[in-house]
């Protein structure tokens, strides 16, 4: 009964508010990196205005969730997955129309992950601290989702 008790005391860090942490410091990174990139290469001013906005979003949201992990004694991993340096790779190799058209294609996706991982976090994540920094971001990453599609279509 120990861990029952465990699970539904709001200041026990489960599984998934570990792991929400760590692969959302990681989306955050790449999110900066690619949002770098973006608002220096593309010549769309939607694009390098939604790009300069996914930079400074993501950087203050790495920086809170880095205190977030602080306050709860971790160390969260930032380094960039494979497959996202692939991306990041791609993406400097492109120029023009090809090179927004694949950003914000990227950048639906992306957050599209995001989500799911903030889903499952409401679902399944337990620790206060966590939930309180969701409530926190869940609006801007909701609205750089709607966004990012929006700038597609455009395109």
């Amino acid at each position: 009964s120990c861990k029952k008790e465990k699970e539904y005391d709001p200041h026990y860090l489960n599984n998934v508010d570990l792991q929400f942490m760590e692969r959302l410091s990681i989306a955050n990174r790449a999110e900066i990196e690619k949002g770098q990139i973006a608002a220096s290469k593309s010549s769309n001013p939607s694009v390098v205005s939604f790009a300069q906005k996914i930079t400074s979003n993501h950087t203050l949201a790495q920086q809170d969730l880095q205190n977030t992990a602080a306050y709860l004694g971790l160390s969260l991993n930032t380094t960039i997955t494979s497959s996202q340096e692939d991306l990041i790779s791609q993406l400097n190799d492109l120029a023009g129309y090809s090179f927004d058209t694949a950003y914000m294609n990227s950048q639906v996706e992306d957050h599209r992950i995001i989500l799911d991982l903030i889903k499952l976090e409401y679902n399944e994540g337990n620790h206060y601290a966590v939930r309180a920094f969701v409530n926190r971001h869940l609006d801007m990453f909701r609205n750089h989702f709607l966004k990012a599609d929006s700038v597609r279509r455009e395109l």
